[in-house]
């Protein structure tokens, strides 16, 4: 009975697995409500409304708060958000200071965009789509199902990459809240300097 709890919940938390496992599968709709004012944030904010609801409860106070501040500008890296979504989820469980979740959803999509597109659509997609477009063009049905079959992997990766973001935000939340403006601080440098390092 005891493993049982164990692999349903987190520890003391509100959250299960299920429920970091959802948000993975939610975030794919990251761009389901695009807009050029907000970029994505409409499926940035709907993607976290059921851990929100359970997290908060009947606190409307704080679920109003958390809506407003996650329906502000973002626009990063669709495979990799779920990450992002991840650490900021488990913060928001332990009542981490608003400013300090801001300020790290803030400075993190910027950096996390520039990485996400410079590994899976400047490389990988490019590498894979040319060598599905060289069977396909043989007429070999390998073509589209390699193809297929990464971008699948790809899609199925949000799982685990929202679950590693939770983790990480459970394992560092003592380290985050201690050291919350020189994390805000080192994310805004990083937010400045990374894409102008990417594009050298």
């Amino acid at each position: 009975m005891e493993s049982k709890m164990q692999e349903t919940k987190n520890d003391d938390n509100k959250l299960t697995k299920h429920d970091i496992t959802m948000l993975g599968l939610r975030s794919s709709l990251l761009q389901s409500a695009f807009s050029y004012e907000r970029m994505q944030a409409g499926g940035w904010a709907w993607s976290q409304v059921p851990v929100w609801k359970k997290i908060f409860g009947n606190d409307k106070k704080a679920m109003s708060e958390a809506m407003q501040d996650n329906m502000e500008f973002i626009n990063t890296s669709p495979p990799l958000v779920p990450i992002l979504m991840g650490l900021l989820t488990s913060l928001e469980e332990k009542r981490v200071n608003r400013q300090t979740i801001r300020g790290l959803k803030n400075g993190l999509f910027g950096p996390m965009a520039g990485i996400g597109d410079a590994i899976y659509w400047f490389t990988l997609m490019p590498i894979v789509g040319g060598i599905a477009a060289s069977f396909a063009s043989k007429g070999n049905i390998l073509g589209p199902i390699i193809f297929f079959i990464v971008y699948l992997g790809i899609f199925l990766c949000r799982i685990p990459f929202a679950h590693l973001g939770y983790n990480l935000g459970v394992k560092a939340i003592d380290v985050i809240q201690d050291n919350s403006e020189i994390i805000a601080r080192a994310v805004s440098y990083t937010h400045l300097t990374l894409p102008t390092i990417l594009l050298v």
